[in-house]
């Protein structure tokens, strides 16, 4: 993480868009201000049906299923590309968070990303060319999506392009009346939280750099508290946190 290779001099605090892992440094210290949810969207008039359900998703990428007709067979008899943010041996951030969701169905029982899964350069982003196939799907942030679409928060590199959200399980990972990641999903084990990373030392620290830092993410900061912070979380597509869950840290 950037934060580590760098000191307070040059940088605070990294957005961290997944929950602490045991391989994180004790001295890293995440601070919680909104909920996301890892989706998966393909192109419109692709081969990929409306929904799959997350054991579908599993095998889809541990490469178990590679033709839409295994999974249902008025599906076109096409090849399945799964695609990948990152690699499959070092996804992303929204990559990883959708690999957890899935070995959360069997824990204790791992598994990875097959041979078959390619990657994307980057993340939440329509417009790469390998996403242009129309047997391909790839995990998506939701809240980035909604973003996207509804928060009008694109730029080059940024945008969904032909992708569309679909379900999992059934269930709708978008509420497109509300514009707002669907509720129940993001409930699901498809839900994180989004965080800010700091440095234990100065978020409990009793000096200024300690009180600018919780004056911006703490409980009574004005990401948490202020109308204009908690405004501008929603306008990015993320979910808002209750005030209680604002603000609250983690570590390993």
């Amino acid at each position: 993480m950037s934060l580590v290779s760098n000191t307070s001099r040059t940088l605070d605090f990294v957005r961290a868009n997944r929950s602490v892992l045991s391989t994180d440094l004790p001295s890293t210290l995440y601070v919680a201000f909104a909920k996301d949810a890892v989706a998966w969207a393909a192109p419109a008039g692709g081969h990929a049906p409306a929904n799959l359900t997350a054991w579908q998703l599993r095998n889809i990428y541990a490469c178990n299923y590679t033709n839409w007709q295994q999974i249902d067979s008025a599906l076109p008899n096409a090849t399945i590309h799964p695609v990948v943010p990152g690699s499959r041996w070092s996804p992303s951030d929204t990559g990883l968070a959708f690999f957890r969701a899935l070995s959360s169905l069997s824990p204790g029982y791992p598994w990875s990303f097959g041979d078959c899964v390619t990657g994307t350069a980057t993340e939440n982003d329509g417009t790469a060319a390998e996403l242009q196939d129309p047997d391909a799907l790839v995990p998506y942030s939701a809240g980035h999506y909604v973003g996207q679409v509804y928060g009008g928060h694109t730029g080059p590199g940024d945008q969904p392009g032909s992708l569309t959200l679909r379900s999992v399980d059934g269930q709708a990972t978008v509420d497109q009346v509300g514009q707002a990641i669907a509720a129940p999903f993001a409930a699901s084990r498809f839900g994180y939280l989004i965080s800010t990373a700091v440095r234990a030392a100065d978020w409990n620290a009793s000096d200024a750099h300690t009180a600018a830092l919780r004056s911006i993410f703490g409980v009574t900061g004005w990401i948490c508290s202020s109308i204009e912070g908690r405004a501008i979380i929603r306008s990015y597509g993320f979910r808002l946190l209750p005030a209680a869950a604002c603000g609250s840290t983690a570590h390993t």
